[in-house]
């Protein structure tokens, strides 16, 4: 079977993907971890984390993905929560942003 493609992420069976993506969401901690997994290709976590966070880029991870750090899980906030979600809402305005330049930009005259 030929996998399909989920925003870059190849999937053997796209809708059984998007159902167990549906569930997971519901989960901050969940949610989080499967969109920066989603996000790999496309938003480096390391610039991220310093940029909206300041923080590195494995206090980052380990929240990210809830490891263990001197023996106890580590998680994210209710604020930190709300920092990420502000960061992505900066990150789509400037893209936004973007995208209108270039609809309003002119094309450049070519030389033959």
């Amino acid at each position: 079977m030929e996998k399909q493609n989920y925003y870059g992420i190849k999937v053997a069976n796209l809708e059984r993907y998007k159902g167990y993506r549906a569930e997971s969401i519901k989960s901050r901690d969940i949610a989080i971890m499967m969109q920066f997994m989603e996000l790999d290709r496309i938003i480096n976590a390391t610039k991220f984390s310093r940029r909206f966070m300041n923080k590195s880029q494995s206090w980052f991870a380990q929240r990210v993905k809830n490891y263990a750090v001197n023996g106890a899980k580590t998680f994210f906030t209710d604020d930190e929560f709300k920092q990420i979600a502000k960061g992505y809402r900066e990150l789509a305005q400037q893209l936004t942003q973007y995208a209108d330049e270039l609809d309003n930009a002119e094309m450049w005259e070519t030389q033959d």
